[in-house]
């Protein structure tokens, strides 16, 4: 929550509620403090365990999977305390409701070349599945008045080309 601060790391073992942390910081510096207009939400591409092959569909249904845990913490929090902005419309059920793109977007990494991340927060889950060169992809789209954090796991690295030394998180 420090302003001087840019740059944040979580590590810890599963479960014990880094990512549930980082939005949490988010939608308060967003929300409540507005020190930022805006928050991305990152996650690796790797999947757990074989990958499932092609899937057809829009660039939302095949990153969905991928970035579901996130979006049922945001809901989640919602719950405990609503955020009503988060939502393009706020009164339909809980289980239809859309995010406002102008306050968060769920983004994969993929598709940042050329952008330019400003005046937000910008959180990367489970950053010990990115190597070096796909954590600088997304740390040099950040841009003005921006607060990185990345969160994750050295004992869950599912990428088999990466190790406890040579992660995006270590």
């Amino acid at each position: 929550m420090d302003d001087d601060v840019l740059v944040t790391s979580v590590s810890g073992n599963a479960g014990c509620g880094k990512s549930l942390l980082a939005l949490a910081s988010a939608l308060f510096l967003t929300l409540q403090e507005k020190k930022y207009k805006k928050i991305y939400v990152t996650t690796s591409n790797i999947e757990a365990t074989a990958e499932l092959g092609f899937r057809p569909g829009s660039v939302d249904e095949k990153f969905s999977p991928l970035i579901g845990h996130m979006k049922s913490l945001i809901m989640k929090l919602h719950e405990l305390r609503p955020a009503n902005k988060l939502f393009i419309d706020p009164a339909v059920q809980i289980n239809n409701l859309e995010f406002n793109p102008r306050v968060i977007e769920l983004i994969p990494l993929n598709f940042l070349r050329g952008v330019t991340l400003e005046n937000a927060v910008v959180i990367l889950d489970e950053a010990q599945n990115l190597n070096k060169y796909e954590l600088r992809t997304l740390a040099s789209r950040c841009g003005n008045n921006v607060k990185f954090i990345a969160t994750g796991d050295l004992n869950q690295i599912d990428n088999q080309y990466l190790n406890k030394e040579n992660n995006g998180l270590n």
